[in-house]
């Protein structure tokens, strides 16, 4: 380390529980946030970063930063413990053989807000890995 030196480190976590509603209340539909499902979920953001300064003179520096961000993320939407389309609906091949394919069968028109559970599977478990080098 020298006066024309500089070196930091950061790192920010944030945990939080979650709650997006369906758009069409107990009709399911999208979630109203960020697009996203609906459901009740567990996450955990992260950030670590680290940077540099380097003064060669007094009119020529150079910078750089490093850093990594995790966004895990567990959802369980508010149907998920009855599989609507098998038992309610009656419909076979709509809910699979255990919970993560439960909740209502997703239904979608052109033009209109979509009915039903918009998650492939639920609970479900996804996480986000980003970097940037500047």
């Amino acid at each position: 380390m020298s006066d024309k030196n500089l070196f930091w480190a950061k790192y920010s976590a944030m945990k939080a529980l979650v709650t997006a509603p369906e758009s069409l209340g107990p009709a399911g539909g999208g979630g109203l946030i960020n697009g996203g499902g609906g459901g009740t979920g567990d996450v955990l953001h992260q950030i670590a970063t680290i940077g540099g300064v380097h003064t060669f003179s007094p009119t020529f520096v150079v910078d750089g930063v490093v850093a990594v961000a995790r966004d895990p993320l567990t959802l369980i939407s508010p149907d998920s413990n009855v599989a609507f389309g098998r038992d309610v609906l009656g419909i076979p091949g709509t809910n699979g053989p255990n919970s993560y394919y439960n909740g209502i069968p997703y239904f979608s028109v052109s033009g209109y807000e979509p009915i039903g559970n918009s998650e492939f599977m639920s609970p479900r478990s996804s996480g986000t890995l980003t970097s940037s080098i500047r």
